[in-house]
């Protein structure tokens, strides 16, 4: 049987080639040279105007140890825990204070530790005392020499002066008082219910001091003033002792202001220095705005303050602000 192009087997005739249809049939298996040609001039072209879509870039690889590497940033002190970890690279106190006011002290900070010195410990002081406050958690810097390393935030603190109390209360850290020298002058009832609820003990200041209650407390830290007198300080009993101790110089400050920035000075050691620059913000625009209105008063009379105690009416000096 001869095979025929134009055999159908399903339709079952021939393609007249006279006809419309069938003048142009070619065999089913057959592809003209043009198209052939025109396929590929179109393929050239969709490529060289971009429309071929591309291949989707591959993502490269996440390297662990290139993530490791980014320090991480804290948004605030941590001043109810430890670092967990220590990396150099972090600034471990991202909420800082500055002194503005004061004489006595100053402070400076770095990535995971700041270092406080107290400038003027008492009146005649030749000599200034330095503290380096490590953050928990990290290591403690070289260099400062027998300077105490006190960590912080601290949880354990000792007051050896009601004038430190209001810092307490006001920074929200009265959990961490634990021990006064003497609770007969207190009277802030916030500090009064605190003490009795935690059953705080008081160790007494001076001669008086009982050092043994001291090292059962086993505070992080005990705040004390000095006025040069071995006879009366207690900060070389304590320190001869090995428990760590920092003067609080607040009361040979020479204007309102200056001693009421000593909050910021107790700030630090409990990482709280934002608290204690808002609180400071808001007394120092109170005061200010105090000062300025007694400056209208066109009467100024003559006044005494403090109070006689044991028959003797005690003064401040004529020098200092509260006389002046």
């Amino acid at each position: 049987m001869r095979y025929d192009s134009t055999y159908s087997p399903t339709l079952k005739h021939r393609a007249d080639p006279q006809s419309p249809a069938g003048a142009g049939t070619k065999p089913a298996g057959h592809i003209w040279p043009g198209r052939i040609a025109l396929f590929l001039l179109l393929t050239l072209l969709l490529v060289a105007c971009g429309a071929v879509p591309n291949q989707p870039t591959p993502t490269p690889p996440i390297d662990p140890d290139a993530q490791a590497a980014q320090p991480v940033e804290l948004l605030a002190n941590l001043n109810r825990s430890c670092a967990t970890e220590y990396s150099p690279d972090i600034d471990y106190f991202p909420e800082k204070v500055s002194v503005q006011y004061a004489d006595g002290w100053t402070i400076e900070y770095f990535n995971n530790y700041k270092v406080i010195t107290v400038l003027t410990p008492w009146r005649g002081a030749e000599e200034t005392f330095q503290y380096v406050l490590v953050q928990c958690g990290t290591p403690a810097p070289s260099g400062y020499g027998d300077a105490p390393m006190i960590e912080v935030p601290v949880n354990s603190m000792i007051s050896m002066s009601t004038t430190y109390l209001p810092h307490f209360e006001a920074l929200e850290v009265l959990d961490r008082l634990t021990g006064v020298d003497n609770a007969d002058f207190i009277y802030s009832p916030a500090v009064l219910d605190a003490l009795a609820t935690a059953n705080v003990p008081t160790v007494g200041s001076g001669p008086d001091l009982d050092l043994e209650r001291v090292l059962d407390i086993e505070p992080n830290v005990v705040m004390t003033f000095a006025i040069g007198s071995p006879d009366t300080d207690t900060h070389p009993q304590l320190t001869a002792a090995g428990v760590p101790v920092v003067i609080n110089a607040d009361y040979m400050e020479t204007s309102p202001l200056g001693r009421a920035e000593w909050v910021k000075f107790t700030a630090a050691l409990f990482n709280r220095e934002r608290s204690a620059e808002n609180l400071f913000e808001r007394v120092a625009e109170e005061y200010n705005d105090l000062a300025a209105l007694a400056d209208t008063a066109e009467q100024r009379p003559t006044v005494f303050t403090e109070a006689p105690f044991q028959g003797i009416w005690y003064l401040p000096g004529g020098e200092s602000y509260a006389a002046t």
